[in-house]
Formats: C-alpha cells, sequence, structure tokens
C-alpha cells in the first residue's frame, strides 16, 4: 500500500469512526478488510499517545482539505435513511436548496459512501425454504478426545422440522455415511418425498 494511499486510508477510517461507526461498518464502508481497519485505528491512536516516528516527522503529514459536504453529510444520511432510493441528481437538488455551491460529482460519491454505511449488507445465501418432507441436509465434523482419539461426528438435519440425528464414527467413507443417512431415516421413521409425491 503506497504512503499516501495509506494516510488517505486513514483519514477515512478515523472520520467514519469519529461519526460512531464499527470496525465492521466502516470495512464496508471503504471495501477493505476488518483488519485492514483494525490496524490503522491502533496506529492512529499509538500516533496521538506517542507522537509519529522520526521518518514521519520528517515528511509532513498530507492532510485532505475539508470537503464543502461536510457540513451537509448529517443532513444526507437523514435523507438516505428516510428514502432508500434517493438518487444523487434529487440530493444535490436538495443540497442547493439548502446552500450548497459545490458539484454534482462529490454529492454522487459522498452519497455512495453513505449508503455503503447506512444499508446493511445482502445475505450471502438466501434462506431456502421447503415443505415437510422435502429436504435434509448431513455434515461431517472431526473431533480428538484426548490426546489421540479421532473421531467423525455425523449430524443429519430436516429442513422444515428441524429434527436432527447424530451418529459418531471413526471414518467418512460412503459405506459409512450411506448407514448413517439409512440409520437417520429410521430413526425418523420414513424418507423424504419424491417428485411423484410417493415415499
Amino acid at each position: 500500500m503506497r504512503h499516501e494511499h495509506r494516510r488517505h486510508l486513514a483519514y477515512e477510517v478515523q472520520r467514519l469512526s469519529q461519526h460512531g461507526q464499527s470496525q465492521r461498518q466502516i470495512a464496508h464502508a471503504l471495501g477493505i478488510a476488518r483488519r485492514t481497519v483494525r490496524g490503522l485505528l491502533k496506529d492512529l491512536k499509538a500516533r496521538r499517545e506517542q507522537g509519529e516516528s522520526a521518518p514521519d516527522r520528517e515528511i509532513p503529514p498530507r492532510t485532505p482539505r475539508p470537503s464543502k459536504l461536510d457540513d451537509f453529510e448529517q443532513e444526507m444520511r437523514h435523507w438516505l435513511e428516510e428514502d432508500r432510493k434517493l438518487t444523487a441528481v434529487r440530493c444535490h437538488e436538495k443540497l442547493l436548496e439548502k446552500g450548497f455551491e459545490g458539484g454534482y460529482t462529490i454529492v454522487r460519491e459522498r452519497l455512495r459512501e453513505i449508503r455503503r454505511e447506512v444499508t446493511p449488507p445482502v445475505p450471502a445465501t438466501t434462506p431456502v425454504t421447503v415443505a415437510p418432507g422435502q429436504r435434509g441436509e448431513f455434515d461431517w465434523s472431526p473431533y480428538t478426545i484426548g490426546e489421540k482419539l479421532k473421531v467423525q461426528l455425523f449430524h443429519a438435519a430436516l429442513r422444515w422440522s428441524r429434527a436432527s440425528s447424530l451418529d459418531g464414527e471413526t471414518d467418512t467413507r460412503q459405506t459409512t455415511t450411506f448407514r448413517c443417512v439409512r440409520e437417520a431415516l429410521e430413526e425418523w421413521g420414513g424418507v423424504r418425498r419424491t417428485r411423484s409425491g410417493r415415499r
């Protein structure tokens, strides 16, 4: 990461942190890893407490100039919370009515940043809803008992009722898996429905 880019990123992280954003929200808004946010905040705290190192003092920090939008950011957040479909064009019009004298591009970029902060991230997966008897799942999980004994825990569950079946084995071979699935079905008293509706 180049020196100037890191300084600018540190400024943005500090600004969002001062607005009460969590490390997770900051990482999502800036498109960086949470550990990067944590590291930058740690560096900023150390500089405040101990002062910058000699090389850093020799190179004067290049602090970004205040933006014309800084005084209007809270209003932009409020507008976006009221209307999640607020466009940059409409936001620029509303800002002009409030006395803002800047251009459209800077409004579009700042609105994009704020939208990332106030909009919850989309779940990576969408939950699957199924009818009774239509779907089941199973998985293996390795465990070590004591210092040497390694076992595999078989866990099967039905999607609709959440009924589950557990079994401990020493391997995950195909024959072992089929046997565990059969025993789980016998425990539940049936099998899932086929596409034809027969059991």
